[in-house]
């Protein structure tokens, strides 16, 4: 109960900072930061990033950010599909689904720098599977 309830403040706060920085957003790595400048009552460990990758995106980059992602993943997205089988397409399908899951319930994948190695051997996959 304890996380479920931690995890929806989360979310009303990333909503927050949301409406205080849409369009450049709060930038990269500074979530936590602008959480401690909304309220800066709480201890300091109990400052985290929201727990969706996609919010905590969106929220450190703004809508400009989004959108330059959007155009760059659109541009791969679109190049990388014309140039692989179908095998190949459903595996790399697969892995993004994964990912997605992955994101909506935990923030490590942006955030730190595990997750960061994770996330680029996932693209390091789905790159390697468009060269023959």
């Amino acid at each position: 109960m304890k996380s479920i309830s931690e995890r929806v403040v989360g979310y009303g706060e990333a909503l927050k900072i949301w409406d205080n920085h849409k369009y450049i957003g709060v930038g990269p790595g500074n979530y936590t930061l602008a959480s401690y400048n909304l309220d800066p009552s709480h201890n300091g460990t109990t400052y985290q990033p929201v727990h969706n990758i996609f919010l905590l995106f969106i929220v450190e980059n703004g809508i400009v950010g989004f959108a330059f992602f959007c155009f760059i993943l659109a541009t791969f997205f679109i190049y990388y599909m014309s140039i692989l089988n179908k095998k190949k397409v459903f595996f790399c399908f697969i892995l993004a689904i994964i990912f997605l899951i992955l994101g909506f319930f935990d923030h490590y994948l942006i955030s730190s720098y595990v997750g960061l190695m994770i996330f680029s051997l996932y693209l390091a996959v789905i790159g390697r599977l468009s060269t023959e």
